[in-house]
């Protein structure tokens, strides 16, 4: 059960899996204190709500019943680790860890004809194929998330369900494990004459990142998640010829996103637009510089208690309002769905001669964050932590000297 077990046959998937999320996951201090605050707030109703998806492997085998003993136990039952993913034998339920282990020491992955003289039994699993779409139900088990209201707060596998990417057409199917944990060919084991595969990275990139150090892997976390966002989304800015007052237009694709985006705690999410109008280099028109302004575009869910007055945390969300992008549903042009873009208009001044946008994302708002320091759960040091991407592929710029339009 101790991933340094597996490193000794594995090192590069253990080195790549101990920069992840899913080793820090009950180790994450947003994760604790969220726990903390959830726990108090709720009376400790569903004590495992949260440890159970963090911790797995803890909670499977009794050594914890809510995670405030995490930092007591041994490092192997920390986070999502290579044991509890490679034991899984069935779904039973598509969310809230709905994982049924196994338990009999045969590790399951992707391999249909293991090699002889491995440490532990072998088993092909098509639950851990990246080629079978079934792969993708052991990811969202823990991805989709109810809670006690009945509310889906979380949706990542569903999303992707009614996506493009999860028709069984191979030109276009795409799993989870198939973007988020990308092949290569070489060796799977250190094993003697172990034969060459098709082998994934365990880094598990997506929008999450570490707030304090916790593995010498880690290093790579933030880079691997700037250049899994700069690509995900498709950005157009336009001009169109005035009549007064220039009309700027921002268009958002997502079209390379298996699910909506942002996705997973989309009600943590905070995704934006940056708009910039200028005359001769001073702006005259923002939009985007602060969140709290009230004309920026934001990507997010928001959680509404029962009262339908906002709320930060899911445990108190009775519904939900929501502005994520849609992903591809059709790549059938003469299809109504197949256009999911969302457009934004801003009007600018009069004079304006240059417009820039780009956007923005935080994996976990201030506002979120801020509320776990002043409850007195969360450190600020941390808060203060988390870092703002700009994605790269989202920046564009239109000048008046090349003409009304849409920029290159």
């Amino acid at each position: 059960m101790d991933p340094q077990a597996c490193a000794s046959c594995h090192p590069a998937h253990v080195a790549q899996w101990s920069g992840s999320m899913h080793a820090y996951a009950s180790d994450d201090p947003v994760f604790v204190a969220m726990n903390a605050r959830f726990l108090r707030e709720t009376n400790g109703a569903s004590p495992s709500f949260c440890v159970r998806c963090h911790a797995p492997l803890a909670v499977a085998l009794n050594a914890t019943t809510d995670g405030t003993n995490m930092s007591s136990l041994d490092a192997k039952l920390h986070g999502v680790t290579c044991f509890f993913c490679h034991e899984v034998s069935s779904v039973s339920i598509t969310h809230n860890d709905g994982l049924v282990l196994a338990n009999d020491g045969v590790m399951r992955g992707p391999i249909s004809d293991p090699a002889s003289g491995a440490s532990h039994a072998s088993q092909y699993s098509a639950l851990h194929d990246s080629s079978d779409p079934s792969s993708s139900s052991l990811c969202g088990s823990c991805h989709d998330l109810r809670n006690n209201n009945a509310l889906d707060v979380e949706r990542t596998y569903a999303e992707w369900q009614a996506s493009l990417y999860a028709q069984t057409n191979p030109s276009v199917m795409e799993t989870c494990s198939s973007c988020h944990m990308t092949s290569t060919i070489g060796v799977a084991s250190t094993t003697s004459g172990a034969p060459q595969r098709r082998v994934h990275d365990h880094s598990l990139a997506a929008f999450d990142v570490a707030l304090a150090p916790f593995s010498s892997t880690d290093a790579d976390q933030k880079t691997l998640v700037q250049q899994s966002l700069d690509d995900s989304i498709i950005a157009k800015l336009c001009v169109d010829q005035p009549t007064g007052a220039p009309n700027v237009s921002v268009t958002l694709d997502n079209a390379f996103v298996g699910h909506e985006f942002p996705s997973g705690a989309a009600h943590d999410r905070r995704v934006w637009v940056e708009l910039h109008a200028s005359v001769n280099g001073i702006d005259v028109y923002t939009s985007g510089v602060t969140l709290s302004d009230p004309s920026t575009w934001v990507m997010r869910d928001v959680l509404l208690d029962s009262t339908q007055q906002p709320t930060l945390f899911m445990w108190n969300a009775d519904s939900i309002t929501s502005t994520l992008l849609p992903p591809p549903v059709t790549n059938d042009p003469n299809d109504p769905a197949y256009v999911h873009s969302v457009t934004q208009t801003y009007t600018a001044p009069p004079d304006t001669d240059h417009v820039t946008i780009i956007v923005h994302a935080q994996a976990i708002g201030q506002d979120v964050l801020g509320s776990l320091v002043a409850s007195g759960d969360l450190d600020a040091s941390i808060a203060s932590a988390m870092p703002t991407f700009d994605l790269q592929g989202t920046a564009h710029a239109w000048d008046k000297s090349a003409g009304y339009g849409c920029a290159p």
